[in-house]
Formats: structure tokens, sequence, C-alpha cells
């Protein structure tokens, strides 16, 4: 995908104004294959750092860059979640993707990404 492509779905999902400015959304373009289609976005904190995961239509991307030292890529098959759920709280969001032998928690979660993030992955 373009960057042009990423920010047209970014405003299709109404997510926009939550990630378009974010280092792990610029480097999306890089990750992505041109073939690939974004579809759910959403960011939290796992394993003590801040993550991007993206949805596209075979996998989920797990991406944390340090502007520093590199940027970090975990790539999950969809077809390995086998329960994706979220618990709302009064500002952010728990979402938690279960896999076959681990759990992949996302704290602080933007609450408005997270119904276009399920679908996405339940999809």
């Amino acid at each position: 995908m373009t960057k042009e492509e990423i920010r047209d779905v970014l405003k299709d999902l109404g997510v926009s104004h939550l990630y378009s400015y974010r280092l792990e959304t610029r480097a999306l373009p890089n990750i992505l294959g041109m073939d690939e289609r974004l579809y759910g976005i959403t960011s939290g904190i796992y394993q003590g750092r801040r993550w991007l995961a993206a949805v596209t239509g075979q996998h989920i991307y797990l991406i944390s860059v340090n502007p520093v030292s590199r940027t970090e890529v975990k790539v999950i098959n969809r077809g390995d979640v086998q329960d994706a759920s979220a618990k709302k709280g009064l500002i952010f969001s728990k979402i938690t993707l279960q896999l076959d032998g681990e759990s992949i928690v996302f704290e602080h979660a933007a609450k408005a990404s997270v119904r276009s993030f399920l679908w996405a992955v339940s999809r």
C-alpha cells in the first residue's frame, strides 16, 4: 500500500486523527506488501512499549518504532487468532488477542479504534 492509500483507509475507519502522525503509521508502506489492504488498526501498550496493530487480509502486524534504535515488526497469521475481545474503560480500552499458547494484551487502546479493529480481526 502507498502512503495515500493508508491515509484514505484511516479516514474511512474514522481514526486518522489518532494515527496519521505516528511513526508506526509512517512505517506501514515499507512493511505492508503492495497487494495487502489495511482493514483495521489500533495501538496500545504491549510488553511495556507502544505498539501499533494493523490488520490486513492474511496477517496482523505488530509494529513498534523507536526513533533512536530500530523498527520492530511481529507478524501473526490471522488464522492463528482464536479469539479477540475488548473491555472498554472510562477513557481507554483493553484488547486481548488469544492465540494457541499465548495472549496478546493491548492496554490503553483508543476506544475509537476498537470496534473496527475487532471487526477486521474476526472477518
